[in-house]
């Protein structure tokens, strides 16, 4: 089989880079609409942490049982598309470092745990509150245990998509700053992204859920990120395709 010319692989990281930039912009766009829809479709009502934040997902389940099955269906698609995005890079970095292009793969692919961790919220969470929502006063007590289990398991697969998300940002952070071409800015960016994801995944492992560590991972660390990598790269130069396509 014969290797691809120059122009063919250049070609070929062009196309990467291009399809990278418009995966970003239908992620900001996705996300955006996911936000939409739960501040108007559910919101936040001081009652949800009645019974504590474990029981938050639940109390809003029983509140609005149509939208939170539709925004827990973007939350898990969104895992998804950050995998895309990782796997994306890693195919972009393949021939500069394979051995990292590779981990940022595994990374990309890890996004399932959250993923997971979402259609968790999206099947459990909405079945318990269903049963929840018709049972009587001391019938509601015996699914507690039930919720907080399924609370636990969900946020452990949270908790580890984050931090493979994280890794991945400071993987990819580490083969850009190596390359002259990527803009500092966006180096900068990822790694900044990948910290946020760090500080997340951990507060979450801890129990100290923070909803400002949630929100600039969300704000900075995705639509941000996102955005960078959308300006950065909707029309990349000939230098930098040919330092991509080339190891």
């Amino acid at each position: 089989m014969n290797a691809m010319s120059p122009e063919q692989t250049n070609a070929d990281s062009a196309h990467w880079l291009r399809f990278l930039s418009r995966w970003a912009l239908a992620t900001v766009l996705f996300g955006i609409v996911g936000l939409v829809i739960y501040f108007g479709g559910i919101g936040f009502v001081p009652s949800d942490n009645a019974l504590g934040i474990a029981y938050s997902d639940l109390m809003q389940a029983v509140r609005a049982p149509v939208m939170f099955r539709i925004f827990m269906m973007f939350d898990a698609v969104g895992w998804l598309m950050i995998g895309v995005t990782l796997l994306t890079l890693a195919t972009i970095l393949k021939n500069r470092t394979p051995v990292r292009a590779l981990l940022i793969a595994v990374c990309g692919i890890g996004m399932l745990a959250g993923s997971l961790g979402g259609f968790m919220r999206l099947v459990g969470v909405s079945d318990l509150a269903a049963q929840y929502s018709v049972a009587t006063t001391a019938q509601q007590a015996a699914f507690l245990p039930s919720m907080l289990a399924l609370y636990e398991t969900i946020n452990a697969h949270f908790v580890a998509g984050g931090f493979l998300q994280g890794a991945g940002y400071l993987l990819i952070a580490s083969v850009m700053f190596a390359l002259r071409t990527f803009p500092r800015w966006l180096v900068g960016w990822f790694i900044l992204a990948g910290i946020l994801e760090f500080l997340q995944a951990t507060t979450a492992a801890l129990g100290a859920f923070s909803f400002i560590v949630l929100f600039l991972t969300v704000i900075v660390g995705v639509w941000g990120l996102n955005i960078a990598i959308m300006i950065a790269f909707w029309r990349p130069s000939t230098v930098l395709i040919s330092a991509t396509a080339n190891g």
